[in-house]
């Protein structure tokens, strides 16, 4: 067993932890149980579970610690020897601990990937020491690539970070024992533009709808640390445990203020990326361009994008082209309708975007099989109700799909063909499109002169 070696200041508590041998929790298993063994770790999340028996009493102190390596276990004491290691059980502290029993992590309410956890009893020992154990928090985010490639098993327990894309309103949820708990969806998006669900639970999600009812402005990042993993209806999703897990939402931390600032850089570099686009089209020279975007020079196409409202409150100038078609018929009826003009370069500041619900928000449906505390999503939002938030003088904005529809046929003229439904795309794709379904052509209507 490979060991490092940490040396301590002894007191008349802990003198058997001077100069000890300090084995990694990536090596700790049952053999581990009742002998000389020595862990050094970081105390990440401490939670008090209430006694049943004795009102005000605590039954029990559950941890998450973390080593060196950036392994976590989940650990418990027992109320009656909270006298003993109290002191030493404090967020963020690191401590030596020795003489512990070693069980199977097999509990559906298991926090931790670690298959083993530890539990400290009277012959524990405990130590406070001054090392720097892994970072302060603990962080250890998962790619969201691997959710949405469902390459994670089910409750796989992971940290996430991305900004606020779209939101729920808090309700109250009623599980199948009959209890109600505080629920809140919200989707996150990460830094490459991919989506995830989330839900949040009783006081995560009250936490979040208070923040959301200030209608704070401009991009906001989070942090959901110790979730757990569920791939449902070809969907990736993200819940919060009721007492492990932790939401940090534009908290002046290391890591929320290196994505913010991330998001920056890719925004410059965008912008680099088509400055140089356009320079190298004026100098009538396609060496700098992908095929892929050389193969359209000279074509004709009609093109559906996507705003996000992230576009809108940042000020962001990078779209998303969700179809595309050459149909000359349906490129003729949009010319037909639309009155071309040229825009003055000064006026481009002050143009406005609207942002549209996508397919995605209005088939979020809010039903759901749960267990306590143990979720598996099937869908979860009944109505469109998503909300974005806009920099648009702290205004929420709440369009339910209904509304969206009776607003646009104000404007547009709809094709309502009984083959086609608001809340379902249309059976045929548009010709030239891949992987999309083609949504209901809305021609602008002609003003009476």
């Amino acid at each position: 067993m490979s060991t490092t070696t940490s040396r301590v200041s002894s007191n008349k508590d802990s003198r058997s932890l001077e100069n000890v041998e300090i084995t990694l929790l990536n090596q700790v298993n049952a053999s581990n149980s009742k002998v000389d063994v020595t862990i050094k770790v970081r105390i990440i999340k401490l939670w008090k579970l209430p006694s049943f028996k004795i009102k005000g009493a605590t039954h029990s102190v559950d941890v998450i610690l973390m080593d060196e390596e950036g392994t976590k276990i989940q650990a418990t004491v027992m109320g009656n020897y909270l006298s003993k290691h109290g002191k030493f059980l404090v967020e963020r502290e690191c401590v030596l601990i020795k003489k512990f029993e070693v069980g199977d992590n097999v509990s559906q309410y298991r926090l931790t990937n670690h298959k083993h956890r530890l539990f400290f009893d009277y012959d524990s020992n405990m130590m406070r020491c001054n090392d720097a154990v892994g970072s302060p928090h603990g962080f250890s985010f998962t790619e969201f690539d691997l959710f949405l490639n469902n390459a994670l098993p089910s409750n796989f327990v992971v940290d996430i970070i991305g900004y606020l894309y779209t939101y729920f309103d808090m309700y109250d949820h009623k599980t199948q024992n009959g209890q109600l708990k505080k629920r809140m969806n919200i989707q996150v998006r990460d830094a490459q533009n991919r989506n995830i669900y989330v839900q949040l639970w009783e006081s995560l999600a009250e936490k979040m709808q208070k923040f959301v009812d200030k209608k704070p402005n401009g991009v906001t990042v989070l942090i959901l640390q110790t979730g757990k993993f569920t791939f449902s209806g070809g969907k990736a999703y993200v819940s919060s445990a009721f007492h492990g897990s932790t939401l940090f939402i534009n908290d002046d931390i290391e890591e929320i203020i290196a994505f913010k600032r991330s998001l920056l850089e890719k925004e410059s570099d965008d912008s680099v990326s088509s400055r140089r686009l356009v320079s190298s089209q004026s100098d009538d020279s396609l060496s700098m361009i992908p095929d892929e975007i050389a193969d359209l020079v000279g074509k004709k196409y009609a093109f559906n994008i996507d705003i996000s409202n992230f576009n809108v409150s940042n000020n962001y100038k990078s779209f998303t082209v969700s179809n595309l078609t050459d149909d000359p018929s349906i490129i003729s009826r949009l010319e037909a309708n639309l009155e071309v003009f040229q825009v003055n370069p000064s006026d481009s500041m002050n143009s406005k975007s609207i942002e549209f619900e996508s397919q995605d928000t209005v088939n979020f449906k809010d039903t759901i099989s749960s267990t306590s505390d143990n979720v598996t999503p099937t869908s979860l939002i009944v109505t469109s109700n998503a909300r974005t938030l806009l920099d648009d003088g702290g205004v929420k904005k709440n369009t339910t799909h209904s509304e969206l529809k009776r607003n646009l046929s104000e404007v547009y003229e709809i094709d309502d063909s009984p083959k086609q439904s608001a809340t379902k795309p249309p059976p045929k794709s548009v010709e030239g499109a891949k992987g999309t379904s083609n949504a209901t052509l809305l021609i602008p209507k002609k003003e009476k002169e």
